[in-house]
């Protein structure tokens, strides 16, 4: 799934934030997009701030602690991490 946004990159970041985070996730992995690296905290403030694109993203935490973001699943679908 690929993330749209309204300009080139989020509202909630600078251009060369996303930049960064663009580079780094082609080395590590290629996961939902951006806004699923977000944290709770960081995605209430840029509601507040009218900056969140993606306010459906929805948090969970996995067995090790780790918090994840998924975009919220519709029907039928499941948002949990897979171990490929």
């Amino acid at each position: 799934m690929e993330m749209k946004y309204a300009g080139a990159w989020p509202r909630c970041t600078t251009q060369k934030e996303y930049r960064l985070w663009k580079k780094a996730a082609s080395e590590v992995y290629a996961a939902y997009g951006f806004c699923t690296d977000c944290t709770p905290e960081y995605k209430e403030k840029m509601l507040a701030e009218g900056r969140c694109e993606h306010p459906k993203i929805i948090f969970r935490r996995d067995k090790d602690g780790y918090i994840f973001g998924r975009p919220k699943p519709t029907e039928g679908e499941s948002n949990e991490p897979s171990d490929d």
